[in-house]
């Protein structure tokens, strides 16, 4: 079975009852009336139905390029696995008209996505390229202008493809579809919580599911051995469907945590992995200063993986390094780092961080500009000094255009989402020692800087 096989053979098992679909394009005309090539499109399965997602709908040409996004609400599961099938032969239909994945060396990769209603998806990014079958020269600037002045009107490019989610060039001959079916059981994270040594938790389920593929386990911390690692999912009561779904409770006794883990999996494959803290047990008082002010933390989350923010995303990994024990401090002066971080021994960090992947390039020479006028400051009276320079970005590693060994050897620590992501999830519940941490981080670079080096993992450094 190839890969596009085995994810059609699970989306079958995760398309369980009436659904939604959401769709959105940026295709270009062909020679085919009512056809198109698509540039970048994305084709969502949502468990549910959501009839409000459809004022959202709209559809705009400008100067030979098509945009749009189209909701299909209350399909049966057979409709919605046709559907499917033909994206993963580069087909789909929106208003109508055809629109195709054409070119030569297509590639499929698993496409992870993040999203409210699941932690884990099915996902796939199929890729081609081809030369345009029906091409003319295109003038951005006049596609801009007639974007500003369509009907919902959109301010140039930018605005529409951020808007979508999707990431397109117009000019180039690189072309994808995104295909991703969301989870039709999850987590209720905000009805979810540890409380005087017992996991209190909410599942929400498709009310068409059958149950006997889903695994819940739990971790508990501090361990007790293997006391504290159990399967639950024998033991959530569920109830009648209420709201087109199902909601099942469990209240899981484990004396002496003050954390635990939750993952839930729908066959072999997990939908959700989170820690929850008992809000007043918690070992790292810091932590608990914080999350007890953004309950699990879901502000601080949504300004270091989400927003757009830049100024925000500064405060929240400010915030994220308090909470790891150091003490950080944020800088006034635009030519000064982001932050200037300290640990308990004194030792210091310079942090510069981006929310864009054009700006590394310059967040890099700026980093280094800057430890170095620290180190050569501090070195005025013979002091010898260990200097750490961070560049933390919003974005996956993948979608970052500088290598971890090249930054190493200009002595930057590269954190990205996955980085974030992780020490969100599971570091922050117990005491954390931010100079061992730093330890670490110089040994990492120090190892990853080597010609022959290829370690695996990041340097984890808050």
């Amino acid at each position: 079975m190839d890969f596009l096989d085995a994810f059609l053979g699970d989306a079958k098992k995760w398309i369980v009852g009436e659904c939604s679909i959401d769709l959105r394009f940026v295709a270009r005309k062909s020679s085919t009336p009512d056809t198109y090539e698509i540039v970048h499109a994305s084709l969502a399965v949502l468990p549910l139905p959501d009839q409000r997602s459809k004022d959202l709908d709209f559809e705009l040409e400008a100067n030979g390029f098509w945009f749009g996004q189209q909701h299909a609400d209350g399909l049966s599961a057979q409709e919605a696995i046709n559907i499917v099938a033909d994206a993963c032969a580069g087909f789909v239909v929106a208003y109508g008209r055809h629109l195709k994945l054409t070119g030569y060396g297509r590639n499929f990769r698993a496409l992870p996505v993040d999203n409210e209603w699941v932690a884990s998806t099915l996902g796939i990014s199929i890729g081609s390229q081809a030369p345009w079958g029906h091409r003319e020269d295109v003038s951005l600037l006049e596609v801009n202008e007639t974007l500003r002045r369509s009907s919902p009107p959109f301010d140039g490019l930018e605005d529409i493809l951020s808007w979508l989610a999707l990431q397109a060039d117009l000019g180039s001959e690189d072309r994808k579809l995104n295909l991703i079916v969301h989870a039709p059981v999850n987590v209720r994270a905000d009805k979810t919580k540890v409380e005087d040594g017992a996991v209190h938790l909410t599942v929400v389920a498709h009310p068409n599911l059958e149950f006997d593929d889903v695994t819940v386990a739990l971790r508990g911390a501090p361990p007790k051995g293997v006391a504290h690692r159990m399967q639950v999912a024998d033991r959530i009561v569920w109830a009648d469907s209420e709201d087109d779904v199902r909601y099942g409770t469990a209240k899981i006794e484990m004396p002496g945590i003050d954390a635990a883990q939750v993952i839930l999996s729908l066959g072999f494959r997990y939908i959700f992995r989170q820690w929850f803290t008992d809000a007043v047990r918690s070992r790292n008082e810091r932590y608990l200063a914080v999350r007890l002010f953004d309950a699990n933390l879901k502000q601080l989350r949504r300004f270091v993986l989400e927003d757009s923010n830049s100024d925000k995303f500064e405060i929240a990994i400010a915030a994220l390094a308090f909470m790891s024990g150091f003490s950080p401090g944020m800088t006034l002066e635009t030519s000064a780092p982001d932050i200037v971080v300290s640990t308990p021994t004194g030792r210091l960090v310079l942090v510069e961080c981006t929310i864009k992947t054009s700006d590394v390039h310059l967040k890099i020479g700026k980093l280094v500009d800057r430890r170095e006028a620290l180190r050569k400051a501090l070195q005025g009276d013979g002091r010898q000094v260990s200097l750490l320079s961070v560049l933390v970005c919003q974005s996956s590693r993948e979608n970052v255009a500088a290598e971890d060994r090249e930054l190493a050897q200009k002595g930057i620590l590269l954190l990205c989402r996955e980085d974030l992501q992780t020490h969100l999830d599971g570091a922050l519940h117990a005491p954390i020692d931010p100079d061992q941490m730093y330890k670490d981080a110089l040994d990492h670079l120090m190892l990853l800087s080597r010609p022959t080096s290829t370690p695996s993992t990041s340097g984890d450094l808050f």
